[in-house]
């Protein structure tokens, strides 16, 4: 995957998911849980127009907001190994990885990464009974 940032555009798409990012972890800690992800949307239209195609640590950071705001809404549940708690410890490494262009080395979210990465079980099934998609 490639993590590098390119362009000024790029640089600037970058600060923005993390400012957002760091943004919804200092409302975490404050207990307004509803406050994360609140702005998903404008920054996502902000950032579109610097960005031709959400790729690298931009998408990671969106990525990972999303799992955030999922997270909150099944009460914590379902992303193993990370607790209420960890989430702005985690969004700020998220953001400082996403500003500086590098990988996430958080171990925790390397794994979650890595599932997200996999294809699902019915596309291994389609392959495995060789129902592709292919030339049509």
């Amino acid at each position: 995957m490639d993590m590098g940032i390119v362009t000024p555009a790029e640089r600037e798409a970058a600060r923005i998911v993390a400012s957002a990012l760091r943004q919804d972890a200092a409302a975490h800690e404050a207990g307004e849980f509803q406050a994360i992800a609140e702005r998903y949307d404008d920054v996502y239209a902000e950032v579109l127009p610097l960005c031709k195609d959400m790729r690298g640590m931009v998408a990671t950071g969106f990525t990972f907001w999303d799992w955030w705001a999922d997270a909150r809404n099944h009460e914590w549940q379902y992303y193993k190994g990370i607790t209420r708690e960890d989430w702005p410890r985690l969004a700020r490494h998220v953001a400082d990885a996403v500003e500086a262009a590098r990988p996430i080395t958080d171990p925790v979210l390397i794994r979650h990464f890595q599932r997200a990465a996999q294809p699902g079980v019915f596309a291994r099934l389609a392959r495995l009974l060789g129902l592709g998609r292919g030339p049509a």
